[in-house]
């Protein structure tokens, strides 16, 4: 029996060759017509072409101008401290712009009246700090220190600043005498010190007790104004806790005007005014016309809406000629006004009496 694969693929030789150079041409031919490289353009009509030849010119436009604009942005970003200058010159601009100068004393001018200048209120606080430091602003130079004031800001308000040269040289000899007054006390609280003999315990030789202070006989009377904690605790009764309550309340009101006002503190004022007497004259009054407002509102017997009223009151009207103007106030009681009438002076102010003069 014959194979099937013989019958089926049984092919003479001359067959085999021919078939063989068929397939041979067959495949050249397709491989040039897929593999040759062909040229849209020309299959392209004139019209066509010349719409994708300014398509692809507008491509590549672009494409420059994209490249130039990065290269820009490069050298831009390249140079940051001339940007950082300009915007520093902008910031600085801006902050003079904001200022709205007028007339002031940087001595006395309050923290609410800094702010309207148009100055930061955290230069406001550094200007008040700086005063309650004890400095004083001597010259108009002297303004230009002040912490993160700028000097455009500084020219901008030169021609505005104002010194009451008087108050500046009034402030400087109280606090001379205020400097003379608490070296006496200290000299003072060394020589009774040094009078007081020191006792050595007799249990132990290495321990030793606080010296016995003596104390005043009756009839002996001590002035309440200018008696230091050393001078208080010889009256009897009177031991370092009560000498200090005393001394620091005298301190907040500036002096006593009675001794009954040691109620205030929760002292017996009746035992008390066996021992001590009151002289006036050494009160520190508050000059009501020259005053800040944090000076007044700090008083104890000042609130801070009647420190308010105050300086709205001298803006509006001038210097206040006495307490009876105060007394018009629906916010000063009649004991405000028995209470403050030691304490305050109205005397007018330098400078606004010179402009009404002018």
């Amino acid at each position: 029996m014959k194979d099937w694969r013989q019958e089926w693929f049984f092919m003479p030789t001359e067959e085999k060759v021919a078939y063989i150079i068929v397939l041979s041409i067959l495949l050249c031919v397709l491989s040039i017509y897929f593999f040759s490289p062909r040229d849209p353009a020309n299959h392209l009509t004139s019209e066509e072409a010349s719409t994708l030849a300014s398509y692809e010119d507008s491509i590549n436009q672009q494409t420059q101008e994209n490249i130039n604009h990065s290269f820009q942005s490069h050298s831009s970003k390249s140079k940051p401290s001339d940007a950082h200058s300009r915007y520093e010159q902008q910031k600085k601009a801006v902050f003079v712009e904001q200022l709205t100068p007028f007339a002031f004393d940087p001595n006395q001018i309050d923290s609410a009246t800094i702010v309207a200048l148009g100055l930061p209120a955290w230069m406001a606080h550094n200007i008040i700090r700086y005063r309650q430091a004890g400095k004083l602003f001597k010259k108009k130079d002297d303004f230009s220190h002040v912490y993160g004031l700028t000097p455009q800001q500084y020219q901008v308000l030169l021609p505005y600043i104002q010194i009451d040269h008087l108050w500046v040289e009034k402030q400087i000899t109280h606090r001379k005498h205020q400097q003379s007054r608490y070296a006496e006390q200290v000299a003072h609280h060394k020589e009774a010190s040094a009078s007081v003999e020191d006792t050595t315990s007799i249990y132990h030789p290495s321990t030793k007790r606080y010296p016995k202070i003596p104390k005043y006989t009756v009839g002996h009377m001590v002035e309440l104004n200018t008696a230091d904690t050393t001078e208080l605790k010889h009256i009897p009764k009177v031991g370092s806790g009560i000498s200090k309550m005393i001394y620091y309340y005298r301190l907040k009101l500036g002096g006593y005007a009675s001794v009954s006002q040691l109620h205030e503190i929760h002292l017996d004022t009746t035992y008390l005014k066996q021992w001590l007497k009151v002289d006036t004259r050494y009160i520190q009054r508050l000059e009501v016309n020259q005053a800040s407002l944090s000076h007044l509102y700090h008083h104890p017997y000042c609130s801070f809406r009647q420190a308010k009223y105050i300086i709205d009151f001298r803006k509006k009207h001038g210097f206040i000629k006495g307490i009876a103007t105060l007394a018009e106030s629906d916010l000063f009681t009649q004991l405000d006004i028995i209470r403050l009438k030691p304490y305050l002076s109205f005397e007018p102010n330098s400078r606004t009496q010179s402009n009404k003069k002018d």
